[in-house]
């Protein structure tokens, strides 16, 4: 009797199983599997364990994707992929990464990952920040948040942020991260963002920075979209902003940016 149970839980737990999924063992005991019964499976082949907070599928291909599906859907952790990994699966990066992906994780501050996550080899290089970048949007509305998204890769279901949130992202880490040249390219190819939503970003984001910097290489390039923005709405500081010594000077925002033909 107590073997053709142990055979219906297993069943039940691969019928369920989302192929290249990374399930923390916190939500598989929560679901009524005790550590015993995971070290039974482990040892019959059925499952690896990352760590000891995890577990795949034997046979599965390890992806990073599955990681964050189990940071975002197991542990319910405020995180998503954005900045420039967003900006490349929409299709707007300038250039191909070379080598290992560069995968950009931003989370809400005081978000620490899971040590299974942090010590496991995604053969990708993923850039991990907290950031405070915009007033807290509620992540147990994920999917009403317009400004996030979700992308498939198979049955794996991830957060990423869109456009309009990802150029943001993507220039508060200029000159640090990125350069002032691919930033303009970049937003040479966002001929297509949404007005209504980068202005509730705009109004949103914390970073001066980051909000003259869009604007200033906005203006410059004049899509449409920008002249649907009111940028009075918008909270762009005080005083002078200077990105780089001996740079080139937007007066109208107030900020020293290289020029990108240097």
């Amino acid at each position: 009797m107590n073997t053709m149970k142990n055979g219906t839980k297993i069943r039940n737990l691969f019928t369920g199983w989302v192929p290249g999924g990374v399930y923390s063992s916190r939500w598989l005991r929560e679901q009524g599997y005790s550590y015993s019964n995971l070290q039974v499976y482990r040892r019959s082949g059925w499952l690896q364990a990352l760590g000891s907070g995890a577990y795949t599928r034997s046979g599965d291909d390890l992806q990073w994707q599955g990681g964050v599906w189990g940071l975002q859907t197991q542990l319910n952790l405020p995180i998503h992929v954005g900045g420039k990994t967003a900006i490349e699966e929409a299709g707007y990066a300038q250039y191909l990464n070379l080598g290992k992906q560069k995968v950009y994780l931003i989370a809400d501050p005081d978000t620490k990952l899971p040590t299974w996550f942090r010590k496991t080899n995604w053969n990708a290089q993923i850039e991990f920040s907290e950031s405070n970048l915009f007033s807290q949007f509620s992540y147990s509305n994920q999917k009403q948040d317009q400004s996030l998204k979700t992308v498939s890769f198979g049955k794996l279901d991830i957060l990423y942020s869109t456009p309009e949130r990802a150029i943001l992202e993507y220039l508060d880490w200029v000159p640090e991260k990125h350069s002032f040249q691919e930033a303009h390219e970049i937003m040479e190819n966002l001929t297509s963002l949404r007005p209504k939503l980068m202005q509730g970003l705009l109004e949103r984001c914390h970073s001066i920075k980051a909000k003259r910097l869009f604007c200033a290489i906005a203006n410059k390039i004049n899509h449409p979209w920008f002249l649907k923005l009111e940028i009075d709405k918008i909270d762009l500081g005080s005083g002078n902003r200077q990105l780089v010594s001996g740079g080139e000077y937007d007066s109208k925002y107030k900020i020293t940016v290289m020029d990108r033909n240097e």
